[in-house]
């Protein structure tokens, strides 16, 4: 991950170079492994082959198999794990706690500033004097603060049921959970400070919540939320960015569209409309897409909603794939993860 901040080789990052080999080795586990796959599984297969059928795989193959290949890993991973550890849950479970407890101590040396990452931090004094989006030794924004969320939800969630027993390890992991909160908030990306609220909320365990203990779960509500207004209302860079104050638009007494995102929506589906039948269907892949914002409000970007992204980029099918997707993933977690 430290060398991810390495110049491009061609068309492709450090990044995408040393996961290829990964991924190849993860797509031979497929064919090594036999094993039933789940609804779920086949669904995002279906979906990433189901992007071949875009008009832009003529136009524009690299791109087709780029965004294909982007849906595989999640499933390809869960079956290295289900076809190699099945039978190994503390196993997988010591892995899951390592993993996290990884990406709190590379936060921590950044912060220590014992490592400087390679490519740097990028600014973001639009909202304020001297802010960056921090990302420790991840160079995309949004998937680090997908990191130090994700990992100290784990860690609370170890902490919270009893995995660390000695003080040691109470002190080791309550320390790397301080490190990963603060990574998150110095982050500065609201998506990841949404994750951790909502992640919060499911470490609850709401059937032990009765008349006797409701008490106590309303206060620490209260407390939460009295602490999270104070700093709201005393921390400007922090209110900056929850109500998408910037440098451009902070001393204009106009109201603010947010951050446009319902735009980007408008736009796309807009577009999508004016296809042909075959666009409806397949769509007209992700840089017509971008093509089309362009053209609308002058940047090249997506859509910024998965679900609008997936139609207007690769048609009905791929929307309802990708609903179908989530819905069985969603039964398949109801059933297995207690």
């Amino acid at each position: 991950h430290y060398l991810e901040g390495l110049s491009s080789v061609g068309n492709f990052s450090f990044a995408q170079l040393w996961k290829i080999p990964l991924l190849i080795y993860f797509i031979y586990c497929c064919y090594r492994y036999d094993r039933k796959w789940y609804t779920f599984e086949k669904t995002s297969y279906l979906l990433s082959f189901e992007n071949f059928f875009c008009p832009a795989i003529i136009t524009n193959p690299f791109s087709i198999v780029i965004h294909a290949s982007k849906q595989l890993p999640l499933v390809l991973c869960f079956n290295f794990w289900m076809s190699l550890f099945k039978n190994k849950k503390d196993l997988m479970e010591n892995i899951l706690y390592s993993i996290a407890q990884y990406i709190c101590i590379t936060s921590l040396i950044v912060l220590l500033g014992l490592i400087k990452p390679i490519r740097g931090f990028a600014s973001a004094e639009v909202y304020g004097d001297g802010l960056i989006y921090y990302t420790a030794l991840f160079n995309a924004i949004h998937c680090s603060s997908s990191y130090f969320c994700i990992s100290t939800i784990v860690l609370l969630y170890g902490l919270k049921n009893g995995k660390f027993t000695t003080k040691g390890q109470i002190t080791f992991n309550a320390i790397l959970i301080i490190v990963g909160v603060y990574s998150l908030l110095k982050s500065y990306v609201r998506t990841g400070w949404l994750m951790f609220f909502v992640g919060c909320i499911m470490l609850i365990d709401w059937k032990k919540i009765n008349f006797s203990n409701l008490h106590r779960y309303i206060l620490w509500f209260l407390v939460g939320i009295c602490a999270l207004l104070l700093f709201f209302l005393n921390n400007t860079d922090f209110r900056n960015r929850i109500t998408e104050k910037n440098v451009w638009n902070q001393d204009k007494e106009v109201e603010i569209d947010g951050s446009g995102r319902f735009d980007y929506w408008k736009v796309s589906l807009t577009n999508y409309v004016k296809n042909d039948w075959y666009g409806l269907l397949f769509g007209k892949g992700l840089d017509g897409v971008k093509d089309d914002m362009e053209r609308a409000i002058g940047y090249r970007i997506f859509s910024h909603n998965h679900f609008v992204d997936i139609l207007a980029a690769y048609g009905l099918f791929g929307l309802i794939l990708l609903v179908f997707y989530f819905i069985s993933l969603y039964f398949f977690i109801k059933k297995y993860c207690k």
